[in-house]
């Protein structure tokens, strides 16, 4: 698999895709299919990048590219924080999170921890005090508190 498809540019892109793209856009260009939204969460549309369908691209109801999700990989500045300690994950993002979300319970049974940076548009869920997945958009400094 291409690595590059998984370098991530803070609010702006993951490789090739950046937030608010058509999706239309890449359909010719890269191995994108619909798939199975993993949050089962009806509001968005997914298109899945290759075999794998990893990393996954949710879509705006215009068909932009608004947030994606990876279960595998992220790289930042070339190194992969996933499968990485969160105080590791922490040190090479140069900023501490904003919040610690509470517990939550997954499929599998297993409780994962939310942990937020906003200025990044980054959600890392946290299992055992390793990263394993991450969810990147533009970043939401409008958010009211």
């Amino acid at each position: 698999m291409n690595d590059d498809i998984f370098e991530w540019v803070p609010t702006k892109s993951v490789g090739p895709v950046k937030f608010g793209d058509d999706v239309k856009k890449h359909l010719e260009t890269l191995p994108l299919r619909e798939c199975a939204d993993p949050f089962n969460d009806s509001e968005f549309m997914c298109f899945g990048y290759g075999e794998a369908e990893e990393p996954s691209y949710f879509l705006d109801e215009a068909g932009r590219v608004e947030s994606i999700v990876s279960f595998s990989a992220l790289k930042y500045r070339g190194v992969d924080i996933i499968g990485l300690p969160i105080e590791r994950v922490i040190e090479i993002l140069g900023v501490s999170p904003d919040e610690y979300g509470e517990d939550v319970e997954d499929v599998e049974g297993e409780v994962e921890t939310p942990v937020q940076f906003d200025a990044l548009g980054l959600q890392l869920w946290i299992l055992d005090g390793v990263s394993n997945s991450a969810v990147v958009s533009f970043a939401n400094e409008d958010e009211d508190e």
